[in-house]
C-alpha cells in the first residue's frame, strides 16, 4: 500500500524565510551598517553598565534624567557590567533575540486574528511577509516601523520589544476574557498583564498606544467568541480596567525616570516633534499599498466591515491620534501610521486567506505585490556585497561618509574616554559618536528632554566651528559649558589655529585627520 506523503508549503516556507530572516541579522552584525540614534542607545547601555543603580546624564553633562532610562535598557547595561563584553555585543545580542521574538510575535498575531487553524501557518507566512515588505516606498526610517530597511537597523531598539510586548499582552488578555480558569491562574495573568504594560509605558511609551489597540480590539472580538452575560462581562472589563490603572501606577514608580514628566514634557512644539514632521509628509508614497485593502474586502468572500467592526473601532482609535498629532503639532503621534499599517497588513491577510487559490497562483501574487519594496531595499542589502570603505583624511570625505565608517574612524579614542565622563566639544555630526564612546558632549544630535537649553547648546556649537565667530564666542562658550577637550575632524582642522589660543599645543591622541586637544586650564 502506497501511503501519500503529506506536507505544509506554507510551513516550510515560512521556515525557510526565518531562517533567511536570522542569516541577513548575522550579516548585518558582521557589516554593522548602524545609523541614526543608535549610537544614543549605545551611549545609554554603556552608562548603565558603569553606573547601573545612579546613572547619569550619557549625552550631556547635566543633573537630569534620559527618557531612555529604560527597565530594557536597564537589563542591557547590567549584561555588560556583569559579564564585562562589549557594549556593540550586547547590543548584537539583543538583536538576535528580539528577532526571535518578533517571529514568535507574528505567530500569536495569526492567532489573535485568523480563527481558523488549518491556516495558521498560511497566515504567518503572509503577515511575516506584508509587515517587512508591503509598504510605500518611502516608508519613514523611524523605530516603530517594521518594514525591512527599518526592522534590521532597530531590532536592537526598545521599541521593538515593546511591539512584542504589547502583542503578548493582546494574547494574555484573550485567555484572560475567553477562559474560565482557577482563580489562581486568572490572578497569575492579570499580573503578568499589569507587567507587561507597564513595561511597554516605560521602555517606550508610543507603543502603549498600540498595545492598547490590540487590547481594545481582543476585547471588541471576544464578544463573537463567547457567550457572555451581563455580570461576566462587567467583571472583565472591570478586570482590565484595574489592569491598565494599575500598570500605569506601576509605571509611575520607576525611579530612574518620571513616565508622566516624559508625557507631559513631550509637547507640541519640542524638537522631538519638530523632527517628526517628516512622518506627515508624502503620505500617499507611503500608504499607496493599502489601495489594495478595499479591492480585496470587496473581493473576500467572509471579510465584511460589519463583521471586522472590532477592527475598524482600533484602527479609528489609532488614526484619532494620527490627526490629532498633527493638528496640535505633537508630530510624534505620526508613528500611529505604523501601527496602523500592522493592522492593515492583518485584515489584508485575512481577505487573502478567505480567498481559495492554488499555492502557484498565491506565490505568484505575492511576488507581484510585493516586488515593488523589494525594489526599495537596495540600501539595506547592498551591505551584503559591498567592502568596508576606509575614509581618507580629507573634509569632504569625511562629511559624506556613512555613519558606521565615521564611528570606526574615530573608534580611537575610546580608551581616552573610558569611565572618565569627560565633555568634548566638537562640531554637531561627530557629536552624535562621542557619547557611544563614553564621552559627553556640549550639545546632543538628538531630542533631549529635561534640559531648557538645548536648542541654545546646538546653536552655540554651530557657532563656534563656524567661519564666522569670534574668539569672544568661542570663550563664551568655553567658559559657559567648560569641556574637557576639543576634537576636530577633517571637516573642522582648518580651525586650528584660531583655536590654539584655547588648546595645549600637542594633541592628546591623533589619527588620520582626526586631533584630540586638552583644553588650557587658564580658560
Amino acid at each position: 500500500m502506497k501511503l501519500k506523503q503529506h506536507y505544509d508549503a506554507w510551513l516550510i516556507a515560512s521556515i525557510i524565510f526565518c531562517c533567511l530572516l536570522l542569516l541577513v541579522q548575522f550579516i548585518l552584525i558582521h557589516k554593522a551598517p548602524w545609523t541614526g540614534d543608535y549610537w544614543e542607545h549605545k551611549a545609554v547601555v554603556r552608562e548603565f553598565s558603569v553606573h547601573l543603580q545612579h546613572p547619569l546624564h550619557p549625552i550631556l553633562k547635566v543633573d537630569a534624567p534620559h527618557a531612555f532610562f529604560s527597565p530594557y535598557m536597564v537589563l542591557l547595561g547590567a549584561a555588560v557590567s556583569a559579564t564585562g563584553i562589549a557594549v556593540s555585543t550586547v547590543l548584537n545580542i539583543a538583536m538576535l533575540v528580539n528577532l526571535l521574538l518578533f517571529i514568535a510575535t507574528i505567530y500569536i498575531l495569526t492567532g489573535l486574528f485568523i480563527d481558523e487553524s488549518k491556516n495558521r501557518s498560511k497566515a504567518f507566512f503572509l503577515l511575516l511577509l506584508f509587515i517587512l515588505f508591503f509598504w510605500g516606498p518611502q516608508a519613514p526610517l523611524y523605530s516603530s516601523y517594521l518594514h525591512i530597511r527599518s526592522f534590521v537597523l532597530i531590532l536592537s531598539y526598545p521599541s521593538t520589544f515593546s511591539f512584542s510586548c504589547s502583542v503578548f499582552a493582546a494574547g494574555v488578555t484573550k485567555v484572560l476574557l475567553t477562559n474560565n480558569s482557577t482563580f489562581y491562574k486568572q490572578a497569575g495573568l492579570f499580573i503578568i498583564l499589569v507587567l507587561l504594560l507597564s513595561l511597554i509605558l516605560v521602555c517606550h511609551p508610543l507603543t502603549f498606544a498600540f498595545a492598547s489597540s490590540m487590547l481594545l480590539y481582543v476585547y471588541n472580538t471576544s464578544f463573537n467568541q463567547i457567550k457572555f452575560n451581563s455580570k461576566r462581562l462587567i467583571n472583565k472589563t472591570l478586570l482590565l480596567f484595574a489592569a491598565g490603572i494599575l500598570s500605569l501606577l506601576l509605571a509611575g514608580l520607576w525611579p530612574y525616570y518620571s513616565v508622566f514628566a516624559l508625557l507631559k514634557y513631550v509637547n507640541g512644539g519640542n524638537q522631538f516633534h519638530a523632527d517628526s514632521l517628516t512622518l506627515y509628509q508624502s503620505l500617499f508614497k507611503q500608504l499607496f499599498p493599502l489601495l489594495l485593502l478595499p479591492v480585496l474586502v470587496f473581493v473576500a468572500p467572509s471579510v465584511t466591515i460589519k463583521r471586522e467592526w472590532a477592527w475598524l473601532v482600533s484602527v479609528s482609535v489609532l488614526l484619532a491620534f494620527f490627526v490629532i498629532g498633527y493638528f496640535t503639532g505633537a508630530y510624534g503621534m505620526g508613528r500611529m501610521l505604523a501601527f496602523i499599517f500592522i493592522f492593515c497588513h492583518l485584515l489584508i491577510v485575512k481577505c487573502l486567506i478567505s480567498i481559495k487559490q492554488s499555492k502557484a497562483f498565491w506565490f505568484a501574487l505575492l511576488f507581484l505585490i510585493t516586488i515593488p519594496y523589494l525594489l526599495q531595499t537596495n540600501k539595506t542589502f547592498k551591505y551584503f556585497f559591498s567592502p568596508k570603505v576606509e575614509i581618507v583624511s580629507t573634509s569632504v570625505e569625511f562629511q559624506t561618509a556613512s555613519h558606521d565608517a565615521k564611528a570606526q574612524l574615530l573608534s580611537f579614542l575610546e580608551p581616552v574616554f573610558e569611565k572618565k565622563s569627560s565633555v568634548v566639544l566638537t562640531d554637531m555630526s561627530t557629536s552624535l559618536f562621542m557619547p557611544a564612546m563614553g564621552a559627553r558632549v556640549v550639545a546632543a544630535v538628538y531630542p533631549v528632554y529635561w534640559v531648557a537649553d538645548a536648542e541654545e547648546r546646538k546653536k552655540q556649537v554651530q557657532l563656534f566651528f563656524s567661519a564666522n565667530a569670534t574668539e569672544t564666542d568661542r570663550a563664551t562658550l568655553i567658559n559657559r559649558y567648560k569641556p574637557d577637550y576639543i576634537l576636530l575632524t577633517a571637516a573642522t582642522s582648518q580651525l586650528l589655529s584660531q583655536l590654539s589660543s584655547f588648546i595645549e599645543p600637542q594633541p592628546v591622541a591623533t589619527d588620520k585627520g582626526i586631533s584630540l586637544y586638552r583644553i588650557r586650564k587658564s580658560q
